[in-house]
């Protein structure tokens, strides 16, 4: 009877991971809600954009199969405890309906570094506030199909390391209103799998319903920051997620949570760091760690990050992803 158990018990976590694996995102970053953080409210279509319809169906012949939105607390809520404010709200509304048209779900992503109007929630701002915009962001977006996830907060980072407990007043006020949709909790020190393991020795939040995924960003220049000031590549890009994403996937192995990968970018018209691009989606795939590429959507021609079209050609990267996620 107990090796019947031990088969069976094997078998449902055999399936379980499967079916996980199945299922795994493959997204992508785009970014432009969030713009201009510094011109408040801002302008719609000046400082800051949503993405477009065109740039959903784009990015779904690709192979990529969900979005990461950043958005700004501070236009989705311009006054602590206060309303969400309508218009930014509808801005959302129709890019998910934008989205769901080419079936792609959605992870909303609070983009604010534990930050509101520069101020370290949980040392100046009251963590209940944090609460509060979580449950009405869910309230209000927990009957969209399209949203499969709510990105905690973006690149948390403070020495103090008060968001390992900010971070769970998010998950409550979520929860008080939406069972169902996954979270995503990025990790203090920017959420950097550099240190990763340093800035966040332990797991420091509990779901009750289990959906929680621990957020890491991953980005394989010198100094680990998405900027590739170096230009060539210093080292193996292959070598180097390998190295990089070691220490995270211990970590996540040891107290058996599960992980996503809200950023990982690299020059998309440098081929010299594509061999990095290709390893990290091999990685991802052995460990079913869902991912978003950094990034699509409203930036400059001149960002070497974009996987926007220059000058209406693809970029020499999108190419290769496409490649890449046919055989997914």
């Amino acid at each position: 009877m107990r090796n019947l158990f031990l088969v069976l018990l094997v078998w449902s976590i055999y399936f379980s991971v499967n079916a996980r694996c199945v299922n795994r995102i493959i997204g992508i970053n785009l970014a432009g809600a969030e713009f201009a953080p510094e011109n408040l409210p801002g302008v719609l279509g000046v400082d800051y954009k949503f993405p477009s319809s065109i740039q959903v169906e784009a990015y779904k012949k690709i192979g990529f199969n969900a979005i990461r939105l950043p958005i700004l607390w501070e236009r989705v809520q311009p006054k602590l405890y206060g309303e969400l404010d309508e218009s930014y709200v509808k801005s959302i509304q129709i890019f998910l309906l934008a989205a769901d048209v080419y079936g792609m779900k959605v992870a909303l992503d609070l983009h604010n570094y534990g930050r509101y109007r520069g101020k370290r929630v949980g040392l100046e701002i009251d963590s209940s506030a944090f609460k509060d915009v979580w449950r009405r962001i869910a309230s209000r977006f927990s009957g969209s199909n399209g949203v499969i996830a709510y990105g905690l907060m973006n690149e948390p980072n403070d020495p103090t390391r008060a968001w390992h407990s900010v971070a769970q007043f998010g998950i409550d006020g979520i929860r008080e209103v939406d069972e169902e949709r996954k979270i995503y909790v990025g990790g203090d020190g920017w959420s950097n799998a550099v240190h990763w393991a340093q800035a966040n020795p332990r797991p420091f939040v509990h779901d009750p319903r289990g959906r929680l995924q621990y957020e890491v960003h991953l980005y394989i220049d010198n100094d680990a920051s998405g900027r590739y000031l170096e230009g060539a590549p210093s080292a193996n890009p292959s070598s180097r997620v390998e190295e990089r994403l070691a220490a995270y996937l211990e970590w996540l192995k040891r107290y058996g949570r599960v992980g996503v990968v809200g950023e990982f970018g690299v020059p998309s018209d440098d081929p010299r760091w594509f061999s990095g691009v290709r390893q990290f989606y091999d990685i991802a795939k052995k460990h079913c760690i869902d991912t978003y590429y950094w990034a699509g959507g409203a930036f400059s021609p001149k960002n070497i990050l974009s996987l926007e079209s220059k000058n209406g050609i693809r970029r020499a990267l999108t190419s290769e992803i496409h490649k890449y996620l046919l055989t997914e």
